[in-house]
Formats: C-alpha cells, structure tokens, sequence
C-alpha cells in the first residue's frame, strides 16, 4: 500500500503520491510572472528560495478556475529541484495499492468515500506536454 494526498483541483479530486510531497503549506502567496509557460501559475518563495509554481488545474487539462481566496501550495521535488503545484485544497491521506505501469483509475477512497482520479507525478509533468523550460513563453500559435 502506498499513501496518496487526496487534493481538490477546480471540481475534481485526485489522489497524488504523498512519497514526493515534501510540504503542504496553505494560504501561500503566488505572484505573477509574464512570459512564463501556460502551466506556470506564478512565483512563490519557500526556504528563502523562489519556487515556480504550476497549477494542477492547467497541468491535468482542466479549464482553469479563477482563483479567489488562499490556495493550497504542495512543494515536490521534481528531479533536482523543488517546484510548487497550487490545488484547491489538501484532503486527507488514503492508503492506495500500487498501480505502477497501469492506467489511471477512477475510484473511492478514504474516510468520506471521496471518487478521485489517481494520478502520480510523472504524469502530471508529461515531458511531452511541458516540453518549453517553465521560465520559456508558450510557442505562437499558427
């Protein structure tokens, strides 16, 4: 059994493995950077350092909600460095069997019988989607 981090994105719930999850930090501030990829939300800062930020929202292929009110900031480590991934809400921690290999899968967890989709990071951070460095402008459009 492997722990997930159930998390709320736009009207979704998705079960993320909480192995990479280094801190779940609410109420972050995130400031706007102009001329970053489409899935860079903005800038934060965490342990005195700047950490870009990708919203969950964008990155699984959902229209983006406005956001209103404090976001919840998940700090990963993603190869070498630290980024942040904004969600709505942070739930609750839910045993999950391992799926290594499979599809992703809809299902009910946890206490509340939440249905969430199971996703883990190296989906999230398709390299084929996110092909630009997060600092480089999305391609023009043809």
């Amino acid at each position: 059994m492997i722990p997930h981090l159930v998390v709320r994105a736009g009207r979704s719930l998705f079960a993320l493995p909480s192995a990479e999850v280094l801190r779940v930090l609410r109420g972050m501030p995130i400031f706007p950077a102009p001329g970053v990829s489409q899935y860079v939300l903005g800038l934060s800062r965490f342990g005195g350092e700047a950490l870009v930020v990708y919203s969950l929202e964008t990155l699984a292929g959902m229209e983006e909600m406005p956001w209103s009110g404090s976001l919840t900031l998940l700090v990963l480590r993603k190869g070498n460095e630290e980024v942040g991934l904004a969600v709505r809400e942070a739930l609750e921690v839910v045993e999950l069997e391992d799926i290594e290999g499979m599809p992703p899968e809809t299902e009910e967890v946890g206490e509340f019988r939440r249905v969430v989709s199971r996703m883990n990071f190296d989906m999230i951070f398709d390299p084929e989607r996110l092909k630009n460095d997060a600092w480089a402008a999305p391609p023009p459009e043809s």
